[in-house]
């Protein structure tokens, strides 16, 4: 036993103490505490919307936002994914060959938020009259369209910051755009209701998806970039890459943004999605620092790979997975026992959200795991399979929602996220356990993992 603990011991005090984990370390506690600066900012700002404008009203606000970030979450997601894994593969490569594939992601986002605004503003009445059934809302609905283009921009410049390990940039970003939010999202809202927060949200992404661009810009040589012979192979690679990852994101995109669709067509619907939306900030806020220590860590387990480092992939991969795990678990634990107290936060039109957010923190505690084995399977280039797991999830909620909402309102949407993600975690640790068995096969036979 000691002759088979002693070498992986060893192994692991010889990766604390190297220059790449000192320097993870680093990234990951600027991306971290950003992170968690923002989140912050986000929940302040979501009570005092919340109590601003009330149940009803944060409901539609609630829908016209979850329509903007279902589109827009296919640049965080996918094209934000799909950048950090491709710079990741070549950090540190020769500067003309990186400058080429920050110019082929800034293409990609830009090309895409242009082609997303003007589809959604076209659809915005078609929405309001024939899906929600809410004239009202089609103001609202173009008024968003508006957004879509910086929130889409500034979600592709933190995936490409990610990939190019400029973390405490990305986090600084992080939590000023997200303070600046929390103070004018709500003033505005007091000034002008729903459309005042909606222009406020324009603004403060513009301002600050402006500022993204031109930081990523800095040191790229673009028009050397885009007269190199490099660019067709670069954007063949990035297409080939990014599909089934933006492909993955477009299965889950809509999901929750029909959820709500479906439960504002129930009675008192717009109450109740402005309910569940008040106990899936803090859900957000669970999921949300395992999301950035996994996106903090793919870039650099794609390096790993890609240079045959089986032995730091598969360390990192562990402490990954056991980071995730302890936060995702005490945190969750902590929001579902005070779970009253902070939805009493949201004043008394909100009290009766508490069940909701004890099942939303049981969904998020799951969503942490699968956060991190998730990066590892993008690292690992398993897109299509992460692809088709994410489909089953998509199945799974929508399934449980249709069959649940009408029965029991916004209650029958997260016990149907808990479901989704217990099948989901299992199949993810069916995918670990695999994983682990051939990264130690190919130890034995001196492969890379």
């Amino acid at each position: 036993m000691r002759g088979i603990r002693v070498p992986a011991i060893a192994r692991i005090a010889n990766l604390t103490r190297s220059p790449s984990f000192a320097r993870l370390t680093s990234n990951a506690g600027w991306s971290v505490g950003g992170a968690l600066a923002g989140r912050i900012a986000a929940l302040v700002s979501a009570v005092l919307l919340a109590r601003i404008l009330g149940p009803a009203r944060y409901g539609e606000y609630v829908l016209v936002l979850a329509t903007v970030t279902s589109v827009a979450s296919l640049s965080t997601s996918g094209l934000g994914l799909a950048a950090s894994k491709y710079l990741g593969d070549f950090h540190g490569a020769i500067e003309s060959r990186r400058d080429v594939g920050v110019v082929v992601v800034g293409m990609s986002a830009f090309g895409y938020a242009g082609l997303s605004g003007v589809a959604l503003a076209l659809v915005a009445p078609l929405l309001a009259l024939w899906h929600f059934h809410h004239a009202a809302m089609r103001g609202l609905l173009e008024l968003g369209s508006l957004a879509v283009v910086p929130a889409i921009v500034q979600g592709v410049v933190q995936g490409a910051l990610n990939g190019l390990e400029r973390f405490r940039t990305n986090a600084l970003m992080t939590t000023s755009s997200a303070l600046s939010l929390a103070c004018t999202v709500p003033f505005c809202a007091w000034l002008a209701g729903a459309a005042g927060a909606l222009c406020a949200l324009i603004a403060v992404t513009g301002a600050w998806s402006f500022y993204g661009v031109w930081v990523a810009r800095a040191g790229i040589d673009w028009r050397g970039a885009l007269r190199t012979a490099w660019l067709r192979d670069e954007t063949r690679r990035f297409v080939a890459l990014g599909t089934p990852v933006v492909m993955s994101a477009l299965v889950m995109a809509p999901i929750n943004w029909i959820a709500l669709s479906l439960l504002a067509s129930t009675p008192a619907g717009f109450a109740q999605v402005g309910q569940f939306n008040a106990a899936y900030q803090w859900y957000i806020g669970l999921t949300f620092i395992p999301a950035v220590i996994a996106g903090t860590v793919l870039p650099v387990l794609s390096r790993m790979r890609a240079s045959g480092d089986g032995h730091g992939f598969a360390l990192l991969t562990r402490h990954s997975i056991v980071a995730n795990t302890l936060v995702a678990c005490a945190s969750s634990l902590v929001v579902g026992l005070v779970a009253g107290r902070l939805m009493a936060l949201y004043g008394a039109a909100y009290r009766d959200a508490a069940p909701l957010l004890r099942w939303l923190a049981v969904a998020a505690a799951a969503n942490g795991l699968n956060a991190a084995i998730g990066q590892i399977m993008t690292a690992s280039n398993r897109l299509w399979i992460g692809l088709f797991v994410n489909l089953l999830w998509s199945a799974i909620y929508l399934g449980w929602a249709s069959w649940q909402v009408p029965r029991v309102g916004a209650l029958g949407l997260a016990q149907g996220l808990v479901v989704a993600y217990v099948v989901h975690t299992l199949i993810h640790l069916g995918f670990l356990r695999r994983h682990v068995r051939e990264a130690a096969a190919g130890e034995r036979h001196g492969r890379p993992a």
